[in-house]
């Protein structure tokens, strides 16, 4: 899952913008447990 990160993050910052196909993305890699443990949350704030 940490690769998940690394490639979603790349792509992200890419631009330097959090477009809309971006956020479904994000929100579908976060909430695929149900809970946002804290490599999540560490992750979301890095962006």
């Amino acid at each position: 899952m940490k690769n998940d990160f690394r490639t979603l993050g790349m792509q992200i910052l890419a631009n330097g913008k959090i477009e809309g196909h971006e956020v479904k993305s994000i929100k579908e890699l976060i909430s695929a447990d149900g809970t946002i443990d804290r490599q999540e949350a560490e992750f979301l704030l890095d962006l």
